[in-house]
């Protein structure tokens, strides 16, 4: 007798391992083949739960329908087999957060404003009470309700048959008025916090007479946040003034305040009965605090990312942090806005500083994020046994250290090739922010203290208006370190050769430092900056490119490449950015390409350009002819090549990531069509990818 083949006879490891990879839709549809297939499954289906809203039909003007987010929390409630397959819990508004340039700092973070009951909070209390085995909490965007309900709910005594969330991560939303009691048991768990972009003061204590924005669900009126290629990014928002009537704990205008409340005091008495309403706001940095102090016995990453709105100098804040004996990460960034950067005062290296305290006491650390300029003081240092101190931590970092960020605040009219304030027109223009000569002595004192010191450092990342000249420095000042990742971040295409003088076929003094200082490290190099950056379908008739890139053949063990490339998208006096992308998104539906009929006609000159300079393989082709040349002859892996496209017609600086494989034998494998900023692929490889959380 025959035996047929059968997936369920293969050993669960293996089955595991085939599961896992295949796409979400294909898991729900090998689920309902058989009772040990479903088994086997659904823990990859339920492992990591979005909760999103999404936006209303056409017929209904609604911008954050909840539907979906109820069935869920309704399925939770009721299947406890289910809900304790979760282990990722991620909450978000379908906006996407607020672009940091500019909505951040116009938009309250306690939306969106809800002119009715929400009926969702009913199902959310039980909901979070089987999802007992939930050990990563992110919150990006979230809606006010939701956030503060879900951290009362994960963060709370009750939970004693749950295992605890060791990792928490908060973006773009409010930490105000979430009442979270006596959580420090629970909170003693944290191993992982990571906090973005978000406002560690009330939003009460700024400037009245500039109203903050706030979301609206249904009423209010049409804010332009952004653009892209469709055009104005609009979302529905009301004005948030101190005098209006606005119950913000709430969420809703007081008029309708009565009709929410209902389930809203469900989940007072059942998560924190001690709640009661004219309780003061509590104070971001305060519940920050409180957290991080609650965990200092198991926190072993701490991020905080362009934290806004800071209304204490940040030493206030800094002065209330213990000792952390597991911290092997801390993460400090402030590069993209002046609102988040730090005074000159606050200095990492300063004798007697708070900063210098915490530093000494993680000396540690693996992992270091730091504003470039806020290392060390400007000015003469006599020698004291503080300045001793100082040394023996910076040789105590330089052993454990193997991941260092630094950045300054970014410069939009590109990275300068020295820093304009050394000379009188540098000045004389205004280019003195955040270019000064004390800034500058700033940077010059990490290059020349901190730099020699390291032996280990494997990954750099070097982001913002940092001057050319001195990125160079930084790089020749690790060349004791096999480092062998390095990602550098500006306005600027970091690899164009314009500093070298009166020779056009000069290498790029940038790849040229690279590969000098460590040619047989280096495995993955990232170069992002736009501002003269080469077309992709122009590199070879570009005189200049084969000698910027010539530099590449130096790197031996090189696997991954990211380069900023512009990508021109004229015809016939025109822009057409919009049919280029529709080409790439109809590429990917097979659905969409089967219904274009067969015809015999004469292609248009238009869709032949298509199909030569933008479909895949035509990309594909260009960017290896651009680059195979240039990689190392002598290489026997591998390398990844992933062009990051800017469309020529694109004002909102939209971006595209096209990634080609390069064998040995100078071939490339299989394509893909280019992928946007908000493809669902890229957006979940970054919540799951992250270093250090």
């Amino acid at each position: 007798m025959h035996n047929q083949a059968s997936l369920e006879a293969l050993p669960l490891e293996l089955l595991d391992d085939i599961v896992v990879k295949l796409p979400g839709t294909e898991q729900c549809s090998l689920a309902r083949a058989s009772r040990q297939l479903y088994h086997t499954t659904v823990p990859h289906i339920w492992h990591t739960l979005t909760l999103e809203d999404h936006q209303g039909s056409d017929d209904v003007e609604e911008d954050h329908d909840d539907q979906q987010i109820i069935q869920i929390l309704q399925t939770l409630k009721k299947n406890t087999y289910l809900a304790a397959k979760v282990q990722v819990l991620i909450h978000g508004c379908h906006l996407g957060p607020p672009d940091v340039f500019q909505a951040l700092k116009r938009f309250s973070l306690k939306g969106p404003l809800f002119e009715d009951e929400y009926s969702g909070l009913g199902d959310l209390m039980p909901a979070i009470a089987n999802l007992t085995n939930v050990h990563t909490l992110k919150i990006i965007f979230g809606h006010h309700l939701i956030t503060t309900a879900l951290l009362c709910g994960f963060f709370n005594t009750q939970r004693s048959n749950a295992i605890p969330v060791t990792k928490l991560w908060i973006e773009s939303s409010s930490l105000e008025d979430v009442p979270l009691g006596d959580s420090s048991q629970c909170l003693a768990k944290l191993a992982s916090v990571r906090l973005r972009r978000l406002p560690l003061s009330p939003e009460a204590s700024f400037d009245p007479q500039t109203p903050l924005k706030i979301l609206s669900r249904r009423v209010g009126e049409l804010t332009t946040v952004n653009c892209d290629l469709n055009g104005p990014i609009q979302w529905r928002t009301a004005e948030l003034r101190s005098n209006r009537n606005v119950d913000l704990r709430h969420g809703m205008m007081g008029a309708r305040r009565d009709a929410a409340a209902r389930n809203w005091r469900c989940l007072e008495d059942e998560w924190y009965p001690s709640y009661v309403d004219g309780r003061p706001a509590v104070e971001p940095s305060m519940l920050v605090s409180s957290m991080l102090n609650a965990s200092s016995d198991t926190l072993v990453s701490l991020n905080l990312d362009w934290i806004t709105r800071l209304r204490e100098p940040l030493e206030s804040f800094w002065h209330t942090l213990p000792t952390f004996p597991r911290l092997r990460s801390l993460q400090v960034r402030n590069a993209v806005m002046s609102a988040t950067r730090f005074a000159l005062g606050t200095q990492l290296f300063a004798p007697n500083s708070i900063f210098f305290d915490f530093i000494k006491r993680h000396r540690h650390i693996e992992s270091l994020a730091w504003p470039l300029q806020h290392f060390f003081p400007p000015g003469e240092e006599r020698r004291s046994s503080g300045q001793t101190e100082i040394d023996e931590v910076i040789e105590d970092l330089g052993q454990s250290l193997t991941h260092l960020r630094v950045d300054t605040t970014i410069s939009f009219i590109g990275e300068p090739e020295t820093d304009p304030s050394l000379s009188d027109t540098g000045v004389a223009t205004g280019l003195h922010d955040p270019f000064t000569p004390d800034r500058h002595a700033c940077r010059q004192k990490f290059i020349q203290r901190f730099l020699p010191k390291m032996r280990n450092l494997r990954s750099l990342k070097v982001e913002g208006g940092v001057p050319r000249d001195e990125t160079r420095a930084i790089i020749r000042g690790l060349r004791g370190c096999p480092l062998r990742k390095l990602v550098i971040i500006g306005i600027s295409w970091p690899l164009g050769n314009w500093d070298v003088i009166d020779n056009t076929e000069a290498p790029s003094p940038l790849l040229n430092a690279i590969a000098e200082t460590f040619p047989d490290s280096i495995e993955v190099l990232k170069f992002c900056g736009f501002m003269g950056a080469p077309p992709i379908d122009d590199s070879q008739k570009h005189h200049r490119f084969d000698s910027i890139v010539s530099p590449l053949k130096k790197l031996k063990h090189l696997r991954y490449l990211t380069i900023a490339w512009a990508l021109g998208t004229s015809f016939e006096h025109q822009k057409r950015d919009m049919e280029i992308v529709r080409f790439w998104t109809d590429s990917q539906d097979p659905s969409a390409m089967a219904l274009i009929a067969p015809s015999d006609a004469e292609p248009s000159p238009w869709n032949t350009r298509l199909e030569e300079d933008f479909s895949p393989p035509a990309l594909a082709s260009s960017l290896c002819r651009s680059f195979e040349p240039h990689l190392a002859p002598s290489r026997k892996r591998d390398v990844e090549l992933k062009a990051l496209l800017l469309l020529e017609g694109a004002e909102a600086s939209e971006i595209f990531d096209f990634s080609i494989v390069v064998r040995p034998d100078g071939s490339h494998g299989p394509t893909r069509a280019p992928r946007g900023e908000n493809h669902p692929e890229k957006i979940q490889h970054k919540l799951q990818a992250r270093e250090w959380f």
